[in-house]
């Protein structure tokens, strides 16, 4: 991560990798924003300096207005959208809008997780 990034998106908090990443860059000492399709689970791990957001990142105002970085761990599984032009699309679109929505942002780092999805 940047030096310079001090606030860190962190999509598809609610899955295995983005919620280790939400924490780890937390207890590192940046202010992250954890996004999750879901509410978060009762007695999810929580640390300082981490906000969890539900929110549908096809949604417009899924993203805060402002941040300095985008680590987007989101995609939408097999399980969940069995049609396989469904399951590229709405993986498609999401990233799609969590990078436009990055560079509305300010965001200068963006690291992109891919998924067997």
């Amino acid at each position: 991560m940047s030096p310079t990034a001090r606030h860190v998106v962190v999509t598809g908090a609610g899955g295995f990798a983005g919620a280790f990443i939400a924490r780890a860059l937390a207890g590192h000492g940046y202010d992250v924003t954890a996004i999750a399709r879901r509410p978060a689970p009762t007695g999810a791990p929580s640390a300082p300096r981490l906000t969890w957001r539900q929110a549908d990142l096809l949604e417009a105002e899924a993203l805060p207005k402002r941040f300095d970085a985008l680590v987007h761990c989101a995609a939408m599984i097999p399980e969940r959208a069995p049609d396989p032009q469904s399951l590229h699309r709405v993986n498609l679109e999401m990233a799609r809008k969590a990078f436009a929505g990055s560079s509305d942002a300010g965001a200068r780092t963006v690291v992109f997780l891919s998924s067997m999805s």
